[in-house]
């Protein structure tokens, strides 16, 4: 494994467990850390979905890239509480 990957694994381990945590906090700590949601949707369970996306154009040494993450956290309806965060392109 090259220097870079290990750097790369940390990361994305620590970024992980930064993700982990929120499991079982109450969404109101999890607004009042990260701000308001890029969306909300509720479910017919009862429970909603919190989205948070970023986007942005990086410099690359090839080039500028596009660079997009979303989290979704699973918030349960009754207890108002985180029980799933979902993760695409971070």
């Amino acid at each position: 494994m090259t220097e870079q990957q290990r750097i790369d694994a940390a990361r994305q381990a620590e970024f992980d467990q930064s993700l982990a945590a929120w499991r079982g906090a109450p969404v109101q700590e999890l607004r009042a850390k990260l701000g308001t949601p890029s969306a909300v949707h509720p479910q017919r369970d009862g429970s909603s979905v919190y989205v948070y996306a970023k986007s942005a154009r990086l410099s690359s040494a090839k080039g500028p890239v596009d660079f997009r993450c979303v989290v979704r956290y699973l918030v349960d309806g009754r207890t108002q509480r985180i029980n799933g965060v979902e993760v695409e392109g971070c």
